[in-house]
């Protein structure tokens, strides 16, 4: 059944992102309808990932594997792995590589997070940190001690090359210049050494085709038999023969320097344990020492005697020690992120950077700040405004947030500075001493807007707190439309525009009401649209607040109107005179 809706779909659905992705998902729950033996239903997804690796997107064929991992670990049906335990650790470590493929994706394409809705990690903000959830559930699954019991009855035996796990993070023949370098940098710090990059193909080529021929004797290789049919199990012994080309030493390395600059570092060393014990990257050690710098700062420097021998080598190999054995953290954790090469944990170290610099305005202990997530820090600087601007731009430079929770967080700290300005009454004049360190000024606040890549995000941020705050007063509502108008129009959201104005056109009756003649004509000046807010002006010179008006327009930022915007008002106000008074 499952074959038929893959052929059926791919006939009339297939160029269809959403509709693969439910093809996928509807395979799935027939499986588990079904109870179908989990290495024939892991079969499928790993025979259609073959066949489809270079048509759909790394995020779908992360999903499609990541399924199939799942089923032939046995996690989905809580049963013994049903497949060879180093090619499963060479499925995982594609997934990895795919999820980290995707999120780089996601990011270079101006997305902060990756919203993924799959059976394979159901719906999650991170896919990588959804990826580590599943995976961190197939360990679970298959340390139980029943997975253990029948590793000693032969399973470990039959399926897992002894050999292979001992040097799965050598380079290929293209980074045989770099051997020698290196060689000596972990001489340095104590680092374990690896073989020959020519022995190690060597006996990585007879170990693949030694577990192939095992596996196939294996019981596991009678039961395939027994529930493929030929052809089918001709396919799975080509992918089985095929699966050293398609992950290489140097990628199942990739994998591991990838999530660490991630900051998937419980994953990272993690899957290092399973595919190399015996080496450890220099890239994770360099880490490591980063985090006891971090954790060690404080507020001076550090005694390097503080230190362990292994990071005591490596923070000697900096050359920033002064006489007396003492370094500057700052410095430090420079150098450690320069050492790490770019792609290999460089990124996590300068987070590591911003995060220090973070702890230290807001009064924090690294750890407790480290903890955090970014887009909290990110809202306590905001509530330190004034003096805060520098660490929240590095901040939002070394880390991933989505472009509409900085615009949530820049706007709600806004109001607050705005109600504390209002209670203090500094809103009439911007330039009086305010409600320091909040932010308050619209000039401020269109300073620290910079750090969101979404200028309507921002102007949304602001209009909902507009159109969802009941207690907002009308001094502190105006500088949202204000700055929320200015933000639509600087963007060309039009239908923010439009639903700005038919708010303020539902909202004039209340100030009217109410004699706030002042808000409305700050409003008016303020936005300065003064063709689709002219009954704003029609308003106030029926009222008698022409003078009003004017001194509004006199006293009206400039930072958030344009110059051409002054003979707009000119002629807007001339036609509104002209129509109360024709003579």
């Amino acid at each position: 059944q499952a074959e038929a809706m893959v052929a059926e779909w791919k006939e009339f659905l297939w160029d269809i992102p959403q509709e693969r992705a439910a093809l996928w998902g509807h395979c799935q729950s027939l499986f588990m309808r079904y109870s179908l033996p989990p290495l024939q239903a892991g079969l499928f997804f790993l025979k259609h990932a073959e066949a489809l690796g270079k048509e759909i997107p790394a995020r779908e064929l992360h999903e499609i594997l990541l399924l199939s991992l799942q089923w032939l670990t046995g996690t989905i049906t809580k049963s013994s792995p049903v497949y060879p335990l180093h090619l499963l650790r060479e499925i995982e470590t594609r997934v990895w590589l795919l999820a980290v493929e995707s999120e780089t994706h996601s990011k270079a394409d101006g997305e902060s997070s990756v919203v993924s809705q799959s059976p394979a990690i159901g719906n999650s903000t991170s896919i990588i940190e959804q990826t580590a959830d599943v995976i961190t559930k197939i360990d679970s699954s298959m340390s139980l001690p029943s997975m253990k019991a029948a590793e000693r009855n032969g399973m470990r035996d039959n399926n897992l090359s002894h050999h292979q796990h001992l040097q799965l993070f050598e380079y290929n023949s293209e980074a045989t210049t770099t051997n020698n370098a290196r060689a000596k940098r972990r001489g340095k710090t104590n680092l374990p050494l690896r073989r020959g990059v020519t022995d190690n193909v060597e006996s990585s080529t007879n170990d693949s085709d030694d577990n192939s021929k095992v596996f196939f004797r294996s019981k596991i290789g009678e039961q395939a038999r027994n529930l493929l049919s030929e052809e089918e199990f001709a396919k799975m012994e080509a992918s089985l023969s095929g699966w050293e080309q398609h992950v290489r030493p140097a990628d199942m390395e990739k994998a591991v320097l990838s999530l660490l600059e991630f900051g998937q570092i419980t994953a990272a060393k993690q899957l290092q344990q399973k595919l190399s014990p015996s080496y450890v990257p220099e890239e994770l050690v360099l880490v490591d020492v980063a985090l006891r710098v971090a954790n060690n700062g404080g507020d001076g420097e550090i005694n390097l005697l503080s230190f362990d021998t292994e990071a005591l080598s490596i923070l000697q190999s900096l050359q920033i020690a002064s006489g007396s054995n003492m370094i500057d953290p700052s410095q430090a954790m420079e150098k450690l992120a320069v050492k790490c090469g770019e792609g290999r944990g460089r990124a996590l170290i300068r987070r590591i950077i911003a995060v220090v610099q973070t702890a230290k305005i807001l009064g924090l202990p690294f750890s407790e700040a480290f903890e955090k997530q970014p887009i909290e820090l990110l809202q306590l600087l905001s509530l330190k405004a004034q003096d805060s601007f520098d660490e929240a731009k590095f901040l939002v430079e070394t880390h991933i947030m989505p472009a509409s929770s900085i615009a949530r967080i820049l706007a709600d700290s806004f109001l607050k500075g705005l109600l504390a300005a209002h209670r203090g009454g500094y809103l009439d004049s911007q330039k009086e001493e305010g409600p320091a360190p909040l932010l308050w000024r619209s000039s401020d606040f269109l300073k620290w807007a910079k750090l969101c890549p979404s200028e309507p995000e921002i102007g949304h941020a602001l209009m909902r707190l507009v159109m969802t705050g009941h207690e907002v007063p009308h001094a502190c509502e105006v500088e949202l439309l204000i700055l929320s108008h200015h933000f639509y129009m600087s963007s060309s959201c039009l239908d923010g525009v439009d639903v700005l104005v038919t708010f303020a056109a539902n909202r004039v009756d209340s100030y009217v009401s109410e004699g706030d003649f002042s808000c409305l004509a700050r409003l008016i000046t303020g936005v300065s649209n003064f063709h689709s807010l002219s009954f704003i002006l029609s308003i106030l010179i029926e009222n008698g607040q022409l003078e009003l008006l004017l001194q509004k327009y006199s006293s009206t930022d400039t930072a958030t109107v344009a110059p051409a915007s002054v003979r707009g008002f000119r002629l807007a106000v001339i036609t509104s005179l002209k129509h109360f008074n024709p003579n």
